[in-house]
């Protein structure tokens, strides 16, 4: 009766032990945040009673919570010709945090380049906080700060490091 008994206390402990770790491994599932949506290839449009007031494609994204998260991400509206990033995230009705190659070009020609960059949706403002280069009509910029405002066209930077004006080459023939 020893083997016996000494059998069935390893096997209730033994039994027990495995659904102790197993609720502790839920709990540790549970305590994750899950992606609400996942999708690919995917276009946004983003509209009003009247018309169109902006488009979005991403390749990939993730829904979780209020925030949205989109790779190769694309924008255009009625303010700005094309948006770029590698990684754009939402977070709100208004604001888009852009990471990786974020290129603005507007409808006149000008472009605006960085890595990082927040773009307010509402205000049409630009705000770039890293390193950036301005194309402007004939000139480029470089610096390390500015808020770009798409709807009056003006460029605020703290600094900018270096300013070349581009000359015009006309062939006769």
């Amino acid at each position: 009766m020893r083997i016996e008994g000494i059998l069935a206390v390893a096997t209730v402990s033994i039994v027990g032990m495995l659904f102790v770790f197993r609720f502790d491994a839920l709990g540790v599932v549970n305590n994750q945040s899950v992606p609400e949506l996942i999708f690919t290839n995917t276009i946004y449009t983003e509209v009003d009673t009247n018309s169109t007031l902006s488009t979005a494609t991403s390749r990939y994204g993730v829904q979780e919570k209020e925030r949205l998260k989109l790779e190769r991400f694309i924008y255009h509206s009625y303010d700005l010709d094309d948006l770029r990033a590698t990684v754009a995230i939402f977070e709100g009705d208004d604001t888009i945090w852009m990471e990786g190659n974020v290129t603005l070009k507007q409808h006149d020609g000008e472009i605006y380049k960085t890595q990082k960059a927040i773009y307010h949706q509402k205000t049409t403002l630009l705000e770039i906080t890293v390193p950036f280069e301005a194309r402007r009509f004939d000139t480029v910029s470089y610096g390390k700060s500015m808020v770009y405002n798409g709807r009056t066209k003006e460029m605020r930077a703290n600094t900018i490091e270096s300013y070349t004006q581009l000359k015009k080459i006309t062939i006769k023939e």
